[in-house]
């Protein structure tokens, strides 16, 4: 719960501060059976599963982290690169393909850059050999999984902001409610690009990966207003939090300051409040159902 005061800073002639109670936090979660893992299974068990017997291999989530580490050693898969220790991060994961609590310490950009060498491993142990002793491809990154799995990530980072407001204790007492301020901005920041991101993967999922590739130049872009075109339904005010999000995600959860040829924004993110009266509710409501149409692309 966050709550504020009537005395505290205000926009002027804007209506009194009250109380907010914010939803639950799982409102930015993957509904059940929709996120990331259900379509990675189902991309895998059409696109990538052996079928010997006509059918795709239909394995659980330990069997199939099982099968995959199976194979790999089977088939003495081993990676070779130039760049030293890369080879031992990729040979490492190869005996244990859940996630590493320590990975990210002992090497932050490393462990942080192997989702794709992660997927190639699985693929390859349904079936579908990919190559990563090279360079991954145009065509690999355009993965729709790894496009859910990301904007998942950055839903669950979130959620664990929103969840977890520190006291800014080290902060100076009178400027902490300034820096609670844009803690919370660098939270919507990370909302917006979940959205972002989740938006790019249905377009990707529409219209195939070359009709993809041909178009990407117009959705090289943040604003999610538009991203979503796509989207039954959704009406005025949804429109206008996809705009303000879009804010956030271009600047106002970056930089205090939009640039001074785009000064007039900050004034842009007042009136989309004001004339919305948009909630944490609305918000986090909005992101749900747009993540949940993800089931009706994949079908």
């Amino acid at each position: 719960m966050v709550s504020s005061s009537d005395s505290s800073p205000r926009r002027p002639g804007s209506a009194p501060v009250t109380a907010l109670t914010l939803p639950r936090a799982d409102r930015l979660r993957w509904p059940r059976g929709v996120g990331p893992a259900a379509l990675g299974l189902s991309w895998l068990r059409l696109h990538c599963a052996p079928r010997r017997s006509g059918q795709a291999q239909d394995c659980g989530a330990v069997a199939f982290l099982a099968q995959a580490v199976t194979v790999l050693r089977h088939h003495h898969l081993t990676v070779h690169s130039s760049r030293t220790g890369f080879a031992s991060r990729l040979n490492s994961g190869v005996d244990s393909l859940q996630p590493n609590a320590n990975g990210f310490a002992a090497d932050p950009f490393g462990y942080s850059a192997l989702a794709w060498h992660k997927w190639a491993l699985l693929a390859t142990a349904n079936g579908h050999p990919i190559d990563i002793s090279k360079p991954p491809t145009i065509s690999d990154l355009k993965n729709p999984v790894l496009w859910l799995s990301h904007a998942h990530a950055l839903s669950e980072a979130a959620v664990h902001l929103v969840r977890n407001p520190p006291s800014f204790d080290s902060f100076p007492q009178e400027l902490r409610t300034i820096c609670h301020s844009q803690y919370h901005a660098v939270a919507l920041m990370l909302v917006g690009y979940s959205l972002e991101v989740c938006l790019k993967a249905m377009i990707l999922l529409r219209l195939g990966e070359d009709e993809f590739t041909k178009q990407e130049k117009d959705h090289f872009h943040h604003k999610l207003d538009e991203l979503s075109n796509f989207i039954p339904n959704l009406n005025e005010k949804d429109k206008a939090i996809l705009k303000g999000l879009s804010h956030f995600v271009i600047w106002a959860g970056r930089y205090p300051d939009p640039g001074s040829k785009r000064v007039s924004n900050a004034v842009d993110l007042f009136d989309i409040s004001e004339k919305y009266e948009v909630s944490g509710k609305d918000l986090f409501g909005l992101s749900a159902r747009i993540m949940k149409h993800v089931q009706t692309v994949v079908g």
